[in-house]
């Protein structure tokens, strides 16, 4: 995970793939359903399907649940909320964790894209 804070421009745009994503606070209990997802094939960047008490659902880092007693819960605050963004767009961004970055837009509007807006085909 690195931290940050710069501004970037992002030279490709995208869209969030969910609607209403899973959004809960340290010690909030969730569900695993045993979906994983190694992002852009690294397996270094391994996201796990979890369902919150509220149903909302989507990919959470596997550091995030824990198990205490009979309940897995999550071990701090986490909101996968995405951005949408088109190139040209100016972020800033906070930190970027297994091939996705949280950043925020001009209207200080925070969410997660992938790493890959900033990056050049060149890079890939």
């Amino acid at each position: 995970m690195t931290e940050g804070g710069k501004h970037r421009i992002a030279i490709r745009g995208h869209d969030p793939y969910y609607e209403n994503p899973i959004r809960v606070q340290k010690g909030d209990i969730i569900s695993l359903s045993g979906r994983t997802l190694a992002w852009e094939g690294e397996k270094d960047q391994t996201w796990l399907w979890a369902i919150a008490t509220d149903g909302r659902a989507g990919w959470v880092g596997e550091d995030l649940p824990v198990q205490t007693g009979q309940h897995t819960v999550a071990s701090y605050d986490y909101d996968a909320k995405e951005l949408r963004v088109e190139p040209g767009n100016s972020l800033v961004v906070h930190t970027c964790n297994r091939g996705w970055c949280l950043c925020e837009n001009d209207q200080r509007e925070k969410g997660w894209v992938p790493d890959r807006v900033f990056k050049s085909e060149q890079e890939f």
